[in-house]
């Protein structure tokens, strides 16, 4: 072994943000890399419900370290109460200019964490269902839900996500198989009241609708996808819904099947965990330029076909969908790309030996 690595849960805590570091921390103890477990006593800071506390021992110097993930779609946004306490902050949207407001002392603590893409193998499922029931019975949760309906609900939340997320391998499939000639965009839009801290929300709501509406009138029977049905949805853009073909097994197998998967940005200009699915899946990407600071950049042409406008946008698929050498050969540079920088397993492995990084 070597690591040791606990995780820290809070009263309450919605375990479907960490269930990617379950799966990752999970399949690295199957392979003899770290020993896991979970415990209560995570720091509450009532800002921040997207942070990820862990303690990491290095087995071979004894050296400790309490670090934090931060999963938060904000890059301004920091907990100044994990920032106080640890080694390491690991930050999903990471920015250099957002951090230039950090001391020049917390600003070195600070590191980009990567992609996020919630999932959960069987590896993980002990760890994840003991944790859901630590959760309920942490003796603080009754002050963090208001009423015990509203605890029970969290428990059953949490438990009902065991059969609810795809495993990190669902999207896997062999680069070299041959591919319908389409182009998948299927996304969700976000209710304004749901999300009043974000100020392009309706920005991103409606770039979404008008990309539905541009690539389903470009290609006709070759675009699969559209926005997820709601309530919500059907009132904003009732045109661009799809109510069809839209479960999460559904969604998958057509990510599978196409060769073109567009991109667009979340709320606060993040990436969201559409990219991931695309790289696992082996995907071409057409997306705006990526800047965020990750671990291995995305490489513009390699990677992706970059875009400033819906009409680039459509351009840029219709290149890959009539350039089949190129877009065979984006398809194994991103299905490399996830087992490499993306999978659960090796995300955290990268991230536990950046922990230890100065010690020889």
């Amino acid at each position: 072994m070597q690591y040791h690595v606990t995780l820290f849960l809070c009263p309450g805590q919605d375990l479907w943000t960490s269930s990617q570091v379950f799966t990752g921390l999970s399949e690295l103890e199957r392979n003899n890399v770290v020993t896991f477990e979970t415990d209560c006593g995570a720091p509450l800071d009532p800002r921040f419900s997207s942070l990820i506390w862990l303690r990491v021992t290095q087995s071979g110097t004894g050296r400790t370290r309490t670090i934090v993930i931060d999963l938060a779609d904000s890059a301004e946004c920091l907990s100044a109460i994990a920032l106080e306490s640890v080694a390491l902050y690991f930050k999903r949207h990471y920015s250099a200019a957002a951090l230039l407001q950090l001391p020049a002392a917390k600003r070195t603590r600070v590191w980009p964490f990567g992609f996020w893409m919630p999932c959960l193998n069987w590896s993980a499922m002990r760890h994840y269902s003991i944790s859901a029931f630590k959760v309920f019975l942490h003796p603080d949760s009754g002050s963090v839900c208001r009423r015990w309906s509203e605890h029970a609900r969290q428990l059953v939340k949490n438990l009902s996500m065991l059969y609810g997320l795809p495993s990190s391998t669902t999207f896997a499939t062999d680069p070299m198989r041959p591919r319908d000639l389409s182009v998948i965009f299927q996304t969700r839009l976000w209710r304004p009241e749901d999300n009043s801290a974000a100020p392009d929300v309706d920005k991103v709501n409606e770039e979404r609708a008008n990309m539905v509406r541009s690539l389903r009138s470009a290609f006709r029977e070759r675009f699969v996808g559209g926005i997820v049905a709601d309530a919500y949805s059907r009132t904003f853009c009732p045109d661009a819904v799809v109510s069809a073909h839209t479960s999460r097994r559904a969604y998958i197998r057509r990510t599978q099947h196409a060769l073109v998967g567009v991109f667009t940005r979340g709320l606060h200009d993040s990436l969201g965990f559409r990219l991931p699915e695309y790289l696992a899946a082996g995907v071409c990407i057409v997306s705006k330029a990526i800047q965020d600071v990750i671990p291995a950049p995305l490489a513009v042409d390699v990677h992706y076909k970059s875009y400033q406008s819906i009409n680039e946008c459509i351009s840029q698929c219709d290149y890959l969908l009539t350039h089949p050498d190129e877009a065979q050969r984006m398809r194994i540079a991103n299905t490399k790309y996830y087992v490499e920088w993306c999978s659960p397993k090796q995300q955290m492995l990268l991230l536990l030996k950046r922990c230890f990084s100065d010690v020889q």
